[in-house]
């Protein structure tokens, strides 16, 4: 993989860890789409770049900003990067860490869809219903997967 891609992933998660959606901005296309597996109100296909911002930035709002993405590792070509990740965020007294796997498909240096595959995909229902069942949760919700 491109050391600046590798470079500009990394930035990206650590922007989103202090709650600074513009560097994951810069990475996706604007007609972006996110595939959110599982059975949650979150999975489905999210798209485009404003509805994917809005919904990190719910994210770290309901839980406190303490939701953050961490890569451990990252591999990839010029059009594809995997990401190893560690997830984690305090959400009403309650602990949620969880590792996941996200695949992005680059064009342009910019992901243009993008795959979600976590560890404990009960887990991540769990937590993606308790999040938007809360009152301050009123954002974009992804469509459903055909």
């Amino acid at each position: 993989m491109d050391a600046d891609v590798e470079e500009r992933f990394r930035t990206a998660y650590r922007g989103l860890s202090r709650g600074e959606l513009s560097a994951a901005a810069d990475l996706m296309a604007d007609d972006v789409i996110v595939h959110i597996p599982g059975r949650s109100v979150l999975s489905g296909d999210l798209r485009g770049k404003d509805g994917v911002l809005e919904m990190l930035s719910r994210m770290a709002k309901v839980t406190g900003g303490s939701y953050h993405m961490v890569p451990h590792d990252l591999v990839g070509r010029d059009d594809l990067v995997v990401v190893f990740e560690d997830q984690s965020c305090r959400f009403e007294g309650e602990t949620y860490a969880g590792r996941s796997v996200t695949v992005s498909r680059l064009h342009d240096g910019k992901a243009v869809e993008v795959w979600v595959y976590p560890e404990d995909q009960y887990g991540a229902d769990d937590f993606n219903e308790m999040v938007t069942s809360s009152s301050s949760w009123a954002g974009p919700k992804p469509s459903p997967q055909a």
